[in-house]
């Protein structure tokens, strides 16, 4: 067995996910050591076979006692990704605990269950272009904080039973956890972040334990008080803030970046409109293309393991790199091009085995629907600038804003 290549390569927050998904797999290794923020190494899989193999392998765990750096204090505290890769809920977990947890709040995210929700999402989304279509229309609108922003928060609020304004009260932490901060910068920002969502979340908790009702908020509580076994404090704050947080930045991203694709070639929005490909294939191309999720964070080895012909020992960290893994050449020709026409689409946006995606039949609802209802309401769409600025992450990757003309250009 190969040793990955001893020199890390250093993973940039503010690089360009394309540029760097390229470099890393054009030196045809599948296994690289890399530098995440704040000198922190690991292991990175970057190819489509080889980060699918790191997400569903037996002998790697995503829970954090098996970090030996973690548990000899040699990661800091307020290490700008240290909120990402621990704590007491289902996304850290493995084993039984993870089944465990998932198991309370799968019923919720069953397809059928899912596709009921089908035409409450399609009055929100039409809701909300409704009052784009009142407002002032020869000037830009920034699509994702008017639409794709505003649409999965309703709709995951809904699904909750809070307020769409807690919501918005835990962006701006939820934004410090996922964007760090340039090396050398003060990190403080980081642990006031997780104590405001803390905080946040238990409030919220509070407040369904006194006005329950037929929400996962109030099934989840009840879990909690009726079995202290069963779900700890910890636990039931930790699901919060997956559900409501976590897979709600991921599912804006994967609408702003394929309504940017599909305005950069307006071919194929022409494919889907003559029927010769649906909404659902636009979303899978998308995910494929330009998966919102950058590099799945972290996993641990249980013991020596080979990954992609590289040893991997007992302890280590490894990372998923699912952006770079759609843009593999060996499974995609020409795969840094959005194309409808391709023979395959098969991603691992979602991730792959059992930390498969919870919400992914609801992200890819929200979205088919987000994209079919847009499209149709303004068909002449365009961006108003490509001078566009992405998100400074390593977890997530997409564009920080989307600037449209609703009515297209004027001559």
């Amino acid at each position: 067995m190969e040793q990955p290549d001893a020199i890390p390569f250093p993973l940039d927050p503010a690089a360009d996910p394309a540029v760097e998904a390229a470099v890393l797999l054009e030196q045809g290794c599948p296994v690289r050591n890399v530098s995440l923020p704040g000198g922190v190494t690991a292991v990175a899989a970057l190819d489509h076979m080889t980060a699918k193999q790191v997400l569903g392998h037996p002998h790697l765990t995503k829970d954090p006692a098996h970090w030996p750096a973690l548990a000899d204090g040699l990661v800091p505290d307020d290490w700008e990704l240290g909120a990402l890769v621990q704590g007491g809920g289902m996304l850290h977990a493995g084993g039984e605990a993870h089944a465990r947890l998932r198991g309370l709040v799968s019923t919720a995210f069953r397809r059928a269950s899912v596709e009921a929700m089908r035409p409450h999402i399609e009055e929100i989304a039409h809701a909300l272009l409704d009052r784009l279509e009142s407002a002032v229309t020869d000037v830009p609108v920034d699509l994702r904080e008017e639409f794709a922003w505003q649409l999965p928060v309703q709709v995951i609020s809904e699904v909750l039973g809070v307020p769409a304004t807690a919501v918005t009260r835990l962006r701006d932490a939820f934004d410090q956890l996922v964007t760090p901060q340039p090396l050398g910068a003060d990190q403080g920002g980081i642990l006031a972040a997780q104590m405001t969502i803390a905080g946040e979340l238990a409030q919220l908790i509070a407040l369904k334990r006194d006005n329950p009702g037929a929400d996962l908020t109030t099934e989840l509580i009840r879990a909690r008080d009726a079995d202290e076994e069963g779900l700890s404090d910890e636990e039931l704050l930790q699901t919060m803030f997956l559900l409501l947080i976590a897979g709600q930045e991921t599912t804006v991203i994967l609408i702003v970046n394929t309504v940017h694709s599909l305005l950069s070639d307006p071919s194929q929005v022409a494919a889907v409109r003559a029927g010769t490909h649906t909404w659902s294939d636009v979303v899978d191309e998308g995910l494929r293309h330009s998966s919102p999720v950058r590099y799945a964070l972290m996993r641990y080895a249980t013991e020596n393991v080979e990954i992609g012909g590289v040893s991997i020992a007992k302890g280590e960290p490894v990372i998923a790199a699912l952006f770079a893994a759609g843009r593999d050449p060996l499974v995609h020709e020409n795969a840094d091009r959005f194309d409808l026409d391709r023979s395959s689409r098969q991603h691992l946006a979602f991730g792959h085995g059992s930390h498969y995606c919870l919400g992914a039949t609801l992200a890819k609802l929200e979205a088919e629907v987000a994209l079919g209802a847009l499209f149709s309401r303004f068909p002449h769409l365009a961006l108003a600038t490509d001078d566009l600025t992405t998100v400074r992450s390593i977890p997530l990757q997409g564009l920080a804003a989307l600037p449209v003309l609703l009515r297209g250009r004027t001559l």
